[in-house]
């Protein structure tokens, strides 16, 4: 193997992700270059993020904390497969200490790869299926992030 195809496939394989370089550039063109292409770890469309907002039914509460624990482990396959990537309640205020929050609904960024399969996703939450989203008036937005940290 030459130096320049060996150096390119260390640097392949050092990169993180399912994505791997199309082409690597080397001063001296390798004749089997054109064998390292792109892969994917799976043949899904791309996705978008969307950001949503949930409002709670009236009077949700109470049902919000009693349906709470399903709701969590149902988005943990969803967080684990990239397609939750945050979300939290929102709050009338900011709770003093010992006071339970008063919880008014849901924001979340999930990737989907259309509009419709953030329906679908919020239609098949358990939120949803027990009474506390209001999800004919949530709000979804198509989101492009220009700064993240890590949590």
């Amino acid at each position: 193997m030459s130096l320049a195809l060996r150096s390119c496939t260390a640097r392949a394989s050092r990169l993180q992700g399912s994505i791997r370089p199309i082409l690597c550039q080397s001063s001296s063109p390798s004749p089997i270059a054109h064998l390292i292409r792109m892969s994917s770890s799976s043949s899904s469309p791309p996705t978008a993020e969307w950001l949503v907002h949930v409002p709670d039914l009236p009077g949700a509460l109470e049902k919000r904390l009693a349906v709470r624990p399903e709701h969590l482990s149902q988005l943990k396959p969803k967080i684990d497969a990239g397609v939750a990537v945050f979300g939290g309640a929102t709050m009338s205020k900011q709770p003093g200490p010992g006071e339970t929050p008063q919880m008014t609904g849901s924001v979340m960024l999930i990737k989907a790869e259309n509009e419709e399969k953030v329906h679908e996703f919020l239609e098949n939450d358990p939120y949803t299926k027990n009474g506390v989203w209001d999800v004919k008036n949530a709000k979804i937005y198509p989101f492009k992030c220009a700064i993240r940290t890590a949590l």
